[in-house]
């Protein structure tokens, strides 16, 4: 009937150490203006705390399903990466996602790299949202294709929701908020 069942969200406030936080690998580059700027790599480190004290204690307070099924984590641009990133590393926790405008070009796309080095399919379902209006620059990087003739990437029309239900799993239909990592549960019976 197209209703979805009752879940709970769980809403991370995010901190000016999301890029830090939300990222998988550790990266130093040099600005335009010469200033070397270091960060990321703590992506594990975040999804320690997901994994070991927030849905633990969730699943304690609240009457929740707990298996992979019923368990998504999702979020926005960095939002976006740290979940698909967590989806990729721990399937049996997440069996679903929301990957929104996620930051992909990432120290030079690794996760893509991870998704396209995957030996089979992951048994998750996301829901990925790349905005077709996104900059052409950072759309066109995001998977290595150029931008289209019209001036807009060709992720927004579909190269990386198809790259990862090829490689990852199936797609479903989800609402994420931007910027933030939502962990989503669906209570028990």
């Amino acid at each position: 009937d197209g209703t979805l069942p009752p879940f709970i969200v769980v809403a991370i406030s995010n901190t000016d150490a999301r890029r830090d936080e939300y990222t998988p690998t550790f990266v130093a580059f040099k600005r335009d203006d010469g200033l070397v700027v270091k960060g990321g790599g703590k992506a594990n480190l975040y999804g320690r705390f997901l994994l070991k004290e927030l849905k633990p204690f969730i699943d304690r307070t609240y009457r929740t399903r707990t298996d992979a099924a019923s368990t998504a984590v999702g979020g926005a641009s960095h939002g976006g990466l740290v979940s698909l990133y967590l989806a990729l590393e721990h399937p049996r926790v997440f069996g679903q996602a929301l990957v929104l405008s996620p930051s992909a070009m990432w120290d030079n796309d690794v996760v893509i790299k991870r998704v396209l080095a995957l030996p089979r399919k992951l048994p998750v379902r996301f829901w990925v949202d790349v905005g077709a209006l996104e900059p052409v620059d950072l759309v066109g990087h995001q998977v290595g294709v150029p931008a289209d003739a019209g001036g807009v990437g060709r992720v927004g029309h579909g190269v990386l929701p198809a790259l990862v239900v090829e490689r990852v799993g199936e797609l479903i239909p989800a609402v994420g908020d931007v910027g933030q990592v939502v962990l989503v549960e669906r209570p028990r019976e």
